[in-house]
């Protein structure tokens, strides 16, 4: 009987050491004292954008989650790629390009991959000396056109004639390549007019900046044009209502004058504030704005309105988190959270000033520029 025992507990001891040998070899690496991999994080593009050097080069275009992650290039040229834009539905994306001539073009986007789909289709040429100015913007909504039917449209800045200086605003339906029209006719005499632009919520009016008109002193302004369906000159599916409504006016500028160095507003999603870019003197930085849009006509500077950024440094290019509580935009300069005095991507921080892991913004994109939310974006 001892015996017996014995050799039952011999065979249970073999078992238990099998057993052992099955869970080792089958146990995770980091149970072996290596650390567990991060889990992959989940595609869901938020955020496009233009990289602006590092290991991802210049010009391209790339697509990035609302945090930061799954940095991914979709469109890697020769020349520069910039400004883009969402579509509505978050499938598309507008932009300037040099790809295949100057001109507005749209990239589709599969957003389970995270891929480009298929290659960039022009939908307006662009005659624009400067090619910098067009900065593209898809209408959120459809608008009702004097044919009756509703159409979305991509509104853009561009001159009338080779090499002039008459920039205005012009739309062109996406979806109908080469159904390019010119909306306004510009107010200004010398170098630029309209510029950089952004829609309203409802696709009603333009929001748009106007640089260097010599009746002006200091010669910047945001003006807000509303639009309407009827009465339109002909070739003109849509035009806009005058006299246009001044927002905020003497806003002094930069002598670099760079496609970036302009205003450049953009429209809350809810419809109560217009971000900006803006120079104030006498100070050589731009800083980000928040300024309500019921602002009085008129209104002589932007004491009055909510600095989002901090001083001391050059931000540019704003734009809104879906639900207006963050504000994403490219900044030059140290971070509190970066060592880099020489810093330049794209950052983000809360509108009400909370502070984001102990500092007052965070970096989303090293290198990045022309950080663009897609408006209907749900983390």
């Amino acid at each position: 009987m001892f015996r017996t025992a014995k050799r039952v507990g011999i065979a249970s001891w073999k078992v238990l050491a099998s057993l052992a040998v099955l869970i080792y070899l089958n146990a995770p690496t980091y149970a072996a004292g290596k650390p567990k991999p991060p889990p992959v994080p989940t595609i869901d593009p938020a955020i496009v954008y233009m990289t602006y050097g590092g290991s991802s080069g210049i010009g391209n275009l790339a697509i990035a989650n609302a945090d930061g992650t799954n940095q991914k290039i979709i469109l890697s040229n020769s020349v520069w790629n910039r400004a883009p834009s969402w579509s509505p539905e978050g499938t598309k994306i507008v932009f300037f390009s040099d790809v295949a001539g100057p001109g507005i073009y749209v990239l589709s986007i599969n957003r389970s991959t995270g891929e480009a789909d298929g290659t960039p289709q022009k939908i307006a040429p662009i005659i624009s000396s400067y090619l910098g100015m067009a900065k593209p913007v898809w209408s959120p909504v459809p608008l009702p056109v004097s044919s009756g039917s509703n159409r979305y449209f991509v509104a853009y800045s561009d001159t009338t004639s080779p090499n002039g200086s008459d920039y205005s605003i012009h739309l062109v339906d996406p979806s109908a390549p080469g159904s390019q029209f010119k909306l306004s006719s510009s107010l200004v005499s010398t170098t630029f007019g309209d510029v950089g632009m952004t829609w309203s919520p409802d696709a009603t009016r333009l929001a748009v900046s106007r640089g260097r008109d010599d009746s002006q002193v200091p010669p910047y302004d945001i003006q807000i044009v509303t639009l309407q369906a009827t009465d339109c000159p002909l070739g003109a599916l849509v035009c806009e209502v005058q006299p246009r409504q001044s927002l905020v006016r003497d806003i002094a500028g930069s002598p670099l004058m760079t496609a970036d160095d302009l205003l450049n507003p953009t429209w809350g999603n809810s419809g109560a504030e217009i971000a900006v870019g803006a120079f104030i003197r006498p100070n050589a930085n731009s800083d980000i704005w928040a300024i309500p849009v019921l602002y009085p006509e008129g209104a002589s500077n932007l004491t009055k309105t909510n600095k989002v950024s901090p001083p001391d440094r050059h931000e540019t290019l704003p734009t809104w988190s879906p639900d207006d509580s963050q504000i994403a935009y490219r900044a030059l300069g140290n971070l509190c959270n970066s060592k880099d005095r020489n810093f330049q991507g794209i950052v983000v921080r809360n509108v009400s000033g909370k502070l984001i892991d102990g500092c007052i913004e965070k970096i989303l994109i090293k290198d990045g520029n022309f950080p663009s939310w897609w408006r209907n974006h749900v983390p």
